[in-house]
């Protein structure tokens, strides 16, 4: 047997209300997740994109410390100027320079070279008196046949 389906008593007024509330609720969720994208968007491009506020932001750090650079190679440049000047200028500055950095003599000067005096490797750990006497006095050291202490 079939059974009849009990009827309501609708109003067309009332199914086209419900549809009607349906299809707003839906519109406003759609609104809703569009409104969100372009928010998401948005806060990309301004943020983290090729043009976003942290890109620009490293892009002034770059530019700063290019410029610190730049004023330093300038300073460079302009003490090697006047290094160039008084090269040119001052003989004496000159003949110093040349002594100092390439080690060059006049014709007929002799050159004394100090040369530190190496330590025997029994005296690195030997302290120094405060007298500044480094040795003991030869009179108390043990002598060979020629009355000279060993070396």
């Amino acid at each position: 047997m079939i059974k009849k389906r009990k009827s309501r008593d609708f109003l067309p007024s009332e199914f086209f209300q419900k549809i009607k509330e349906k299809t707003l609720r839906k519109k406003s969720k759609v609104k809703r997740i569009l409104f969100l994208l372009v928010f998401v968007f948005v806060s990309y491009r301004f943020f983290s994109g090729p043009y976003g506020f942290i890109q620009i932001h490293s892009f002034w750090q770059q530019k700063k410390n290019l410029e610190k650079e730049s004023k330093m190679w300038q300073a460079k440049m302009v003490d090697l100027e006047i290094e160039k000047k008084r090269l040119e200028e001052d003989k004496f500055y000159l003949e110093k320079q040349v002594r100092e950095r390439l080690g060059m003599v006049k014709e007929g000067e002799k050159v004394y070279r100090v040369v530190p005096r190496k330590e025997a490797p029994s005296d690195a750990g030997r302290q120094i008196p405060p007298s500044g006497e480094v040795y003991p006095k030869s009179d108390s050291l043990p002598t060979q046949k020629g009355g000279r202490p060993p070396r």
